[in-house]
């Protein structure tokens, strides 16, 4: 492979390491705060936490083809963005819970719960942003 002439390549490489390294610690955290609203992990509920997980992961990614691109049957894309914004729910609060677990001691501590919701929402917003990225193609 040949060494390109300017840093743009180098920027868009650490671009893309940085945006899937914060996909996989919001798949990460959205699994375990699943996990840890079902309580227990048996199989049927690791099933259950994959699925949703990665339905969760594909709407987000998919977020500017939903909101920008118009069908021709109007309930197809209420039916869509509903979804969207479900996704977006159940994304932002098993993160969150998912990031308490493992960030926090369980205290209560405010500092802790304000560390928390910041990861959340940075991690959260991610699949979002390499959305935006997908669909203008400038570094994906």
């Amino acid at each position: 492979m040949e060494k390109p002439e300017n840093n743009k390549y180098v920027l868009d490489v650490y671009s893309i390491i940085f945006l899937v390294s914060l996909t996989i610690w919001h798949t990460f955290s959205t699994a375990y705060g699943t996990i840890t609203i079902l309580g227990s992990a048996n199989n049927l509920q690791v099933f259950i936490t994959i699925l949703f997980t990665i339905i969760t992961l594909m709407f987000l990614m998919a977020t500017f083809k939903i909101w920008k691109d118009q069908s021709n049957i109007p309930a197809f894309n209420w039916f869509l963005r509903s979804f969207w914004l479900l996704s977006l729910a159940y994304s932002l609060f098993t993160t969150y819970l998912g990031n308490l677990k493992i960030l926090s001691s369980d205290t209560g501590n405010p500092s802790q719960i304000v560390l928390v919701i910041g990861v959340t929402a940075f991690v959260s917003l991610n699949p979002i942003l390499i959305s935006y990225f997908m669909n203008n193609k400038s570094i994906l």
